[in-house]
């Protein structure tokens, strides 16, 4: 089993002014199999996220409301060498704050690498924001969140989550009608549940978060453990392996509208 490491990121903003897009630095010695990771932010106030998508990647968070008034997205992939040396992230069209990571990740899973996604956290004004914990049964995993703040003035965040780190919080300027975000990470070294982590901001304000878990380079997947099974003792049929790499535990049980979403793979 490889232990996953953030082995480096790079940081990015606008500077307080708007902006319609934002540009991201590749980290420094990528190699081929790193998982490569973006997770952008912005002030932004409509209903839903503008980022776009964004070619070679997977746009696998994209969110956010009009009562946030700040967007949160997450894209990710596997470094093949065949990367530009500056990723190029917008929003099409809608200017706002932007700031933005590029984080490169060793030790991660190159064909199940998002295990689970978590609960979107939304909240019009708040000033402690719980981001609900992932949950995998019996496989440990790197847990990472990241939150997206209305307003540069919500640093210092703080935080609190038995095992959870910060990695960094930014600013793109420094005043309530500017933008700022905050990522960190957990290692979970036996499955089970990620833990809500709890951020606090500098101010009252609007957030969206939410936690991934990422999946380890172990080799073959060995199957669920007979405990796993026991835990969905409601299900008929058993999942095949490549159908249970994508079950997202959100609670333990699995709630029935998770279980509904998955699709029975080869």
């Amino acid at each position: 089993m490889t232990v996953p490491v953030i082995e480096g990121w790079t940081v990015n903003d606008s500077a307080g002014a708007p902006a319609s897009a934002i540009e991201l630095t590749k980290p420094t010695n990528v190699q081929v199999g790193d998982f490569l990771l973006i997770i952008v932010g912005s002030d932004d106030s409509g209903s839903s996220s503008p980022f776009q998508a964004l070619s070679g990647w997977t746009r696998e968070v994209n969110q956010g409301n009009g009562s946030t008034d700040c967007k949160l997205a997450m894209y990710w992939r596997i470094a093949n060498g065949g990367e530009d040396a500056t990723e190029t992230v917008t929003t099409g069209g809608n200017s706002d704050e932007l700031y933005g990571w590029y984080i490169r990740i060793t030790g991660v899973d190159t064909e199940n690498s998002i295990y689970v996604l978590g609960q979107p956290y939304n909240v019009g004004y708040a000033t402690s924001h719980q981001i609900v914990q992932v949950f995998i049964i019996d496989e440990p995993y790197l847990a990472i969140y990241a939150l997206a703040f209305d307003g540069g003035d919500g640093v210092p965040f703080g935080l609190s989550g038995s095992g959870w780190a910060e990695e960094d919080e930014h600013q793109s300027g420094s005043g309530s009608t500017d933008a700022c975000g905050v990522w960190g990470w957990k290692y979970v070294s036996s499955g089970g549940g990620s833990g809500a982590v709890t951020v606090t901001s500098n101010s009252n304000d609007g957030a969206t978060a939410i936690q991934i878990a990422l999946r380890l380079s172990t080799g073959e997947y060995p199957g669920p453990t007979p405990n796993a099974f026991n835990k969905l003792a409601y299900v008929s049929e058993p999942p095949t392996p490549g159908a249970w790499n994508k079950v997202a535990y959100l609670t333990e049980p699995p709630t029935t509208d998770a279980w509904n979403k998955l699709k029975y793979g080869d």
